[in-house]
């Protein structure tokens, strides 16, 4: 409970339960700032659900929800039985816009080729499949 990533969570992370917005919302955005900011390292490992709860004084499924809103925006990783880990977003979705970049070159080559004898739209179609099945083999290793 002593760790040096629980003593940052406690001093940069406050909230008010007054207001509309919910209190999850806010803490996540409040860890997110923290990453932003290098407060917090690619890598770091977050306290569980049951630490933070305690460090924060809120119930554990608030906990749950921060670490699930967190990582459905890409800033950590839940492995399970392993812990919850930060991530550096820009840079894994710098390789998927990257590819998606790419296939969709390809698919405005691919509209184009109509205009293209047989052979080459076959060629293109090709291309078309490959690209495709390389963007979800990049999707499954993340």
């Amino acid at each position: 409970m002593n760790s040096p990533v629980s003593q940052i969570i406690k001093q940069l992370v406050t909230f008010d339960k007054t207001i509309v917005q919910p209190l999850y919302i806010q803490v996540a955005q409040q860890i997110v700032n923290a990453i932003q900011r290098g407060y917090l390292d690619k890598g770091s490992k977050l306290p569980g659900t049951r630490i933070l709860s305690q460090l924060l004084n809120i119930h554990r499924n608030t906990a749950v929800a921060i670490y699930e809103e967190l990582a459905s925006q890409g800033w950590v990783d839940i492995i399970a039985n392993k812990g919850t880990f930060v991530l550096v977003p820009e840079e894994t979705t710098a390789k998927i816009k990257a590819a998606m970049a790419r296939a969709r070159q390809v698919r405005i080559r691919m509209y184009f080729s109509f205009f293209l004898p047989r052979d080459s739209r076959e060629a293109l179609r090709r291309k078309v499949v490959a690209a495709q099945s390389t963007m979800r083999k990049r999707r499954r290793q993340k």
